[in-house]
């Protein structure tokens, strides 16, 4: 393989072409624009598992090892035992002696680790063995149920449960997404936002194994509006001695009028003295209409009108009225 100019790999990297993956086992030192290396078919996987994680290493089996670039110098091994390099990386590095892995359905215990021969590689001499490899059979499942309902801007948090053979596995390594973010999105900590109205699928993967997974559809509806009432009162701010105010009152709800809802009345005079500076004439559910008594000794005293909601005495509003001369 050669880099671009000005670019350049490493051995131990892994290169994705056409669908397969490469290991870099080589690179030519004397190279001064181009990176020239060797890549090999990574022809299996070594499954390490580590902290509740499942890694797929992709690994390179011989059944001997080429220890140079330009020479051809090769170590014969019996068939029983295998080379097979991996990435000298932080996650491989938990590769120790005595694991024991599958490879193409037998298993091989490794007896040696070399370091060296290979700067970037763990060289791993293997030997096939008849002891069982550590089996691990994960399941995800979403707590939650198979569909919930939340409203835009609401969160919910997805309660997972990740088993390893059936026992519960406490902080595993999972990967969250949703089909659609536009409806509801979700955070590395399984916390779900909804966001506009529709449905979207939640999908819980383990890391690094997305066949372990679950899912559950989401559907995110239209907030819910409270009720919040008031009333509003309209008519004149004052009368005249001996003639007639109506005042209306619209109970609302939101702003909007409710026209099922209802008001009691009651009247009052500012002063709290007993005298009737007015009488109601009529009322019902939405207006009242009171007439000033004509007693000229009532002019610029004020009335007090209260309307309150007829299921609710919290709900209420007051209008003020000055009773005026006749001229």
């Amino acid at each position: 393989m050669l880099s671009k100019p000005n670019e350049t790999f490493n051995v131990g990297d892994i290169v994705t072409w056409n669908g397969m993956k490469f290991l870099v086992t080589d690179i030519d030192e004397n190279q001064q624009i181009q990176t020239k290396g060797i890549i090999q078919l990574c022809n299996n996987t070594i499954n390490l598992y580590l902290n509740s994680v499942l890694y797929y290493i992709p690994c390179v089996v011989n059944s001997n090892i080429n220890l140079s670039l330009d020479e051809t110098k090769f170590v014969a091994i019996p068939n029983s035992t295998i080379i097979v390099y991996v990435a000298n990386n932080t996650i491989n590095q938990n590769i120790t002696r005595n694991q024991i892995y599958n490879l193409s359905g037998d298993n091989y215990k490794i007896i040696d680790i070399n370091r060296v021969v290979k700067p970037g590689l763990l060289v791993l001499k293997m030997e096939y063995v008849v002891e069982e490899v550590e089996e691990h059979l994960f399941e995800i499942t979403i707590l939650n149920g198979e569909n919930i309902k939340i409203s835009q801007s609401e969160t919910l948090i997805i309660d997972v449960e990740f088993k390893d053979n059936s026992v519960i596995v406490t902080s595993p390594a999972l990967l969250y997404s949703s089909s659609d973010e536009s409806i509801v999105t979700i955070d590395d900590s399984g916390l779900i936002t909804g966001i506009s109205i529709g449905n979207a699928i939640i999908t819980c993967k383990l890391q690094n194994n997305e066949t372990v997974c679950d899912t559950i559809n989401v559907t995110v509806e239209e907030i819910p509006i409270e009720d919040s009432f008031s009333i509003n009162i309209s008519g004149e701010t004052t009368v005249k001695l001996g003639n007639d105010i109506t005042l209306t009152a619209n109970v609302l709800n939101n702003g909007i009028v409710d026209i099922a809802k209802s008001v009691i009345w009651f009247v009052t005079n500012q002063d709290g003295s007993n005298n009737q500076y007015v009488s109601i004439v009529s009322q019902d559910g939405d207006s009242i209409t009171l007439q000033a008594t004509d007693n000229s000794s009532y002019v610029n005293k004020y009335v007090l009108i209260r309307s309150i909601k007829n299921d609710d005495n919290d709900v209420y509003s007051e209008h003020l009225v000055q009773i005026k001369s006749l001229f």
